[in-house]
């Protein structure tokens, strides 16, 4: 459904190679940019917990994090039936205050029309990931070649079919979500979000998006797992077939699982990690993946770092090891799981 990859973009982190640094294990992230990080004396993750003798690591639901995040988009009162223009030149930064530059990295302008939600519905829904298709009344599009900033109403199609959706901006006509993303797949790479509130006291005609910074709020809490044990050195057999829920506290699908992930964070604590928890790959010291598919197992061994050299065994270090598994097409960008690794 396109809801179920629709957050994903909402929330969806883009890399930045700055340190950051927080001070709530449980810590919650307004989107503001930290860009240095902090100097912590508690650099200790949770005690260790015994690897299983042969090499394997059984994951399950006690050993995942637990993650929540909120939108609140801005919202412009705009004239009925009018021919709206929408300019998004001042959307140079997204949910994560990252760098954007609007002329050249938003790739698609959707409107997305809720005829029996309102605003605060939606936006519960988005970050819950618990709306439904059915809940879409309409859904219409325009593709800004580069340079493009703006655009009016009739200008958006339905997939290429002219919609004339101007002539159903009315005050009863539901919840009317902007959406900017970069990429043109449906509901993926997200960078802004917005409201508009056709009024019949309003005539306002135009739009004037600015950046996200303010506009989402998250929760990671790292502290409430039970820390996983792995051996310094392999074989590492990671099964996570026990798994019955997300990371948000949800029913897991194990067969949405596409990706494995290790990151060392040298001079990292879990109350830093979960501060910019959204940046982890950006902000790891070393990170390495693997694309999965099938059963729900994966060999470390068989992970390698960005310049393809294999991951080889966990090194006592001053910061923290995390493993997590991905999911490039699910609605949340945050790991279905994730553990912290004590070798």
């Amino acid at each position: 459904m396109l809801f179920t990859t629709l957050l994903m973009g909402l929330l969806s982190p883009a890399c930045d190679g700055a340190d950051k640094a927080g001070d709530d294990s449980a810590a919650t992230s307004t989107g503001e940019d930290t860009s240095s990080a902090t100097e912590t004396t508690d650099t200790s993750p949770p005690e260790t917990v015994p690897a299983d003798p042969s090499g394997a690591i059984p994951l399950g639901d006690d050993n995942n994090y637990r993650f929540e995040g909120y939108l609140d988009g801005p919202t412009f009162p705009v004239a009925e039936l009018a021919d709206v223009r929408l300019d998004w030149s001042g959307v140079t930064e997204d949910f994560q205050c990252h760098g954007l530059d609007p002329t050249t990295e938003i790739d698609n302008v959707a409107l997305l029309i809720f005829p029996y939600l309102t605003e605060e519905e939606v936006e519960a829904g988005l970050s819950a990931d618990d709306i439904q298709q059915t809940e879409l009344g309409a859904y219409v599009t325009m593709e800004p070649e580069d340079g493009v900033t703006s655009a009016a109403l009739s200008e958006f199609t339905f997939f290429g079919t002219e919609a004339n959706i101007q002539t159903e901006l009315d005050a009863d006509s539901g919840t009317w979500l902007l959406l900017l993303t970069t990429g043109t797949t449906v509901g993926v790479g997200a960078r802004m979000i917005a409201f508009l509130d056709p009024d019949p006291g309003s005539s306002e005609t135009s739009v004037s998006v600015g950046g996200g910074c303010s506009v989402l709020d998250y929760t990671a809490d790292l502290e409430r797992l039970d820390p996983t044990g792995v051996l310094a050195e392999g074989p590492w057999l990671v099964d996570w077939s026990a798994l019955t829920e997300d990371g948000r506290g949800g029913e897991i699908d194990l067969g949405d699982i596409d990706g494995v992930m290790i990151g060392r964070y040298d001079g990292w604590t879990l109350e830093t990690l979960a501060t910019d928890f959204l940046d982890l790959e950006s902000n790891a010291t070393q990170l390495w993946t693997q694309e999965v598919s099938g059963a729900p197992e994966a060999d470390l061994s068989q992970l390698t770092d960005a310049e393809g050299a294999a991951f080889t065994g966990f090194s006592d270090i001053d910061g923290v090891w995390i493993l997590a598994l991905r999911c490039s097409t699910c609605a949340n960008p945050a790991p279905p799981f994730l553990t912290v690794l004590i070798p």
